[in-house]
């Protein structure tokens, strides 16, 4: 049994285990059958990005249209939410969310003031000192700032703007320096199998909580860049590499590797819809992973959402692109993800 095999049946017992807890807590009434109203969503507000990254997954930065979800439209998306409840947690992402500029904390403050907490997801390329003293104000469970490399010239060339580098660590350093949870983000390629223990002395260097690492998603922009994935071999010594860098490290850093995303898939279709992505075109999408809309903010009322389609997750489509997830690559000979036209249900 090789590294990959043995990291498989690892995940799908600790879903099992996460499975067997809620069907327990739902048993004694301590956990819903079902949600009528999500908990969490992403919000990707705009398609707009001032990197080109290799590997984007939704190829952020190559639409030149404005995006059908202004400022305005988020903000009277949000006001709707907390008028129905709220929600307990946001992903703030993009393209670059940064680039909304003072309206990106008008949308957060309808949210703050009713008690979510956040996550954030930046290139880091716009943070400064300003910035970083309005984003105090919020909860957040973490600011994640993408870090691809130990080398700002590898780095550099693989988000495919001279400069961004420097941009994203020194980001990085004023976020941990301001006391908020620092989470690092690094997308490994072959070039970068040498350099793991760098990348992690980088996170560690930088005041990181949290180092989130894992192969690229096939999915988007990185369909164009085919040099960018792992092989098997490859894989297999990142798998065992990073095995021994996390106990050796785990004094020091909270390293993460990201599950498959068949892995992934896999636990999103074992429980009830209970969050999703709000793309910046309005579409309600499953998750991030998979191409399937279940309704558009802009004319559909998310309660009535989720209402029809609360086991979306068990349509035939989505278990059709599930089960034609490679286990070990993740692409899909169903159909690729942000490589051609969603799948409305």
């Amino acid at each position: 049994m090789d590294e990959i095999e043995k990291r498989l049946n690892r995940e799908a017992a600790s879903t099992k285990r996460v499975e067997a807890e809620r069907e327990r807590l739902i048993a004694e009434g301590s956990y819903p059958e079902k949600f009528s109203f999500p908990i969490a969503m992403q919000f990707e507000l705009t398609t707009r990005c001032n990197l080109r990254c290799k590997h984007c997954y939704n190829r952020s930065g190559e639409n030149q249209a404005p995006d059908a979800m202004t400022p305005e439209a988020w903000i009277a998306f949000t006001k709707k939410l907390v008028a129905k409840g709220g929600l307990l947690e946001v992903t703030i992402s993009g393209g670059e969310p940064l680039l909304l500029g003072d309206k990106l904390f008008e949308i957060m403050d309808v949210l703050h003031d009713d008690g979510t907490v956040f996550n954030l997801v930046s290139n880091g390329w716009l943070f400064n000192q300003k910035i970083l003293d309005r984003l105090k104000k919020y909860r957040f469970y973490w600011i994640q700032i993408s870090l691809d490399s130990s080398s700002s010239e590898r780095h550099d060339e693989f988000r495919g703007v001279k400069g961004s580098w420097t941009r994203a660590a020194n980001a990085a350093y004023r976020i941990a320096l301001a006391g908020i949870p620092l989470r690092i983000a690094t997308t490994i390629t072959p070039r970068e199998l040498e350099h793991l223990e760098e990348i992690i002395q980088t996170a560690i260097n930088l005041g990181a909580s949290y180092l989130v690492i894992g192969e690229v998603m096939p999915s988007g922009r990185a369909f164009d860049n085919k040099e960018i994935f792992l092989s098997r071999e490859q894989l297999n010594r990142f798998y065992s590499t990073t095995d021994e860098l996390i106990k050796r490290y785990k004094d020091k850093l909270s390293i993460l590797v990201s599950s498959s995303p068949r892995t992934q898939l896999n636990y999103f279709s074992s429980e009830k819809l209970d969050g999703a992505v709000v793309r910046p075109n309005g579409d309600v999408r499953l998750d991030c992973t998979c191409p399937f809309v279940i309704g558009n903010v802009l004319r559909d009322d998310v309660e009535d959402i989720w209402a029809k389609y609360s086991d979306c997750w068990q349509n035939p489509l989505v278990k059709k692109f599930i089960e034609s997830c490679d286990p070990i690559s993740g692409k899909n000979s169903f159909t690729e993800n942000y490589n051609g036209q969603d799948i409305y249900l």
